[in-house]
């Protein structure tokens, strides 16, 4: 493993935090982002009205939030500034910065437990268009990326992997021993596990479609993932090691084709969240985890949320939203 010198988190003046009714963050030429952050308070999935409040960006397209466990900031990810990078909201400070500020490629963070780490995908060599997304990743536009690790408060980088494959989606373990991710090793993507003690990678999944977005439980005993099949995007659950391979959420109907994406775990590890379009139009769901009580969880104030995190606490949410 290689390591990469300190560089100092950029302060953007200009960015803050706004109501979600108020006008969003204005640019140079007075153009708001299409795809936003925003973060409310909540008492488990049950989020309280006339707390949503929107992380200010600069002018671009950030997306995919993740809360961190101790509930003072969100990593994201994202294009803005010509470059696609990690980007930190700071709640305690008020101050919104790029975490990563490195060429080519950085995306999909992952908080460690104690709130100090975060893991990401990054390819320093590939440069995109001007007009790229976040969403032309599937069509492999981001190019082959290793995972990476870096120090909140350092900002001292690590590389876990170097395997020349495609490696996405990371996830820490809880007890901060494993990293779970994606790989294009093989015939397909599927899931692996990296030790982070001694390198050795695993193979979790062996599939024929696409595994995609890993998240452990609580205790680190088992993984939900999302299986992109032939015609639906469903959640799955393992054990790390790949034994009792089980899908959990219901098959499409003939009504049509459901999907299911991302997976956030309750704090007790009974229930996970998702994104999905089940509920009419897209929103956040929940299932638990012997595949009952399936149900939709509603933002106050945002029609079509995504991606859905939760502190360990679960007093705070975070999650994007298209702006229209």
């Amino acid at each position: 493993m290689s390591t990469v010198s300190r560089r100092e988190f950029v302060k953007l003046s200009a960015a803050g935090f706004l109501s979600a009714s108020g006008l969003v963050a204005a640019t140079s030429e007075g153009k708001p982002p299409n795809h936003a952050i925003f973060f409310a308070r909540c008492a488990g999935d049950l989020v309280r009205e006339g707390t949503v409040q929107r992380v200010g960006t600069p002018e671009g397209f950030f997306t995919h939030p993740t809360m961190s466990p101790d509930g003072t900031s969100i990593a994201f990810w994202g294009i803005g500034q010509g470059t696609v990078d990690i980007w930190i909201a700071d709640l305690k400070m008020g101050r919104v910065g790029n975490l990563t500020q490195e060429n080519g490629v950085s995306c999909h963070p992952s908080w460690s437990a104690d709130s100090r780490r975060i893991a990401y995908a990054h390819n320093p060599a590939k440069e995109l268009p001007a007009d790229a997304t976040p969403w032309d990743e599937p069509l492999g536009k981001f190019g082959r990326r290793e995972l990476w690790m870096i120090d909140i408060r350092t900002r001292e980088k690590t590389q876990i992997t170097r395997n020349g494959a495609d490696n996405e989606r990371p996830a820490l373990s809880p007890d901060g021993r494993h990293l779970a991710y994606v790989s294009d090793r093989g015939r397909a993507r599927n899931l692996w596990i990296i030790d982070l003690r001694t390198g050795e990678e695993k193979p979790v999944t062996d599939i024929d479609t696409t595994a995609y977005r890993p998240s452990w439980n609580p205790d680190g005993t088992r993984l939900a993932f999302n299986n992109k099949g032939r015609g639906d995007h469903a959640l799955w659950l393992v054990d790390p090691d790949g034994r009792n391979l089980v899908r959990l959420t219901p098959e499409s109907t003939s009504d049509g084709k459901f999907h299911h994406r991302g997976a956030s775990w309750s704090a007790d590890g009974r229930e996970i969240r998702f994104h999905t379009n089940r509920f009419g139009g897209w929103g956040i769901g929940s299932i638990g985890t012997d595949g009952r009580n399936l149900r939709q969880i509603r933002i106050p104030e945002i029609p079509n949320p995504a991606h859905a995190t939760w502190d360990a606490a679960e007093r705070l949410v975070s999650f994007d939203a298209t702006l229209r």
